[in-house]
């Protein structure tokens, strides 16, 4: 019976210099040279990853937004994407139109009557995508169309009495103006100064 030991061989450490026994056939394996489990895991270079969509977040993003995208369109989306088509036909094609997704945003379209085709999509963040609903209302301030609750915002009124204001037949001079606007009479009472 062969003695359990000679398949063993003493071996250092190359980096710390601690010792241990190790099998032969792995120490010649490793091309007679060895390294503790300490010093590999301390030292160890990552392994080079792959260009797959998972090693790559970037991509990841854009397939996920194009997938649920795609999705949407497909189910219509509890009756908001009835009438909308989904118009790429590949991912690559979507990102050859917008390129990859930048983080924190994600796939809107410019005109949200139109399908998700080359030249109504883009990247959009969260803010950007609020403001583009089809039940935003529109106010001219300043000679410039803005959101009724960024000309709120801007101007320190309530968005709701603007709201109200709008609904009631309010002229959009009198809208940002102190005052009280009667939709009765159809007349504006500016506040007493």
């Amino acid at each position: 019976m062969s003695n359990a030991n000679s398949r063993f061989v003493s071996v250092t450490c190359e980096q710390c210099g601690c010792s241990s026994s190790i099998r032969i056939d792995q120490y010649k394996r490793r091309n007679n040279s060895w390294r503790c489990r300490s010093c590999t895991k301390t030292g160890q270079v990552p392994k080079n990853k792959g260009k797959g969509i998972k090693n790559d977040p970037a991509l990841l993003r854009t397939s996920n937004s194009y997938a649920k995208a795609k999705y949407r369109c497909k189910t219509g989306h509890y009756g908001y994407y009835e009438n909308i088509e989904f118009k790429f036909t590949s991912l690559e094609q979507l990102i050859n139109e917008i390129g990859l997704r930048p983080e924190g945003t994600s796939l809107d379209r410019i005109d949200n009557s139109k399908n998700y085709e080359p030249g109504n999509v883009r990247w959009a963040s969260h803010q950007v995508q609020v403001r583009n609903k089809r039940n935003n209302i529109f106010v001219e301030y300043k000679g410039e169309k803005v959101c009724l609750y960024d000309a709120a915002r801007i101007t320190g009124k309530d968005p709701g009495a603007l709201k109200r204001r709008i609904k009631s037949g309010c002229p959009p001079e009198f809208l940002f103006e102190d005052g009280k606007w009667f939709s009765k009479t159809q007349k504006f009472f500016p506040a007493n100064r």
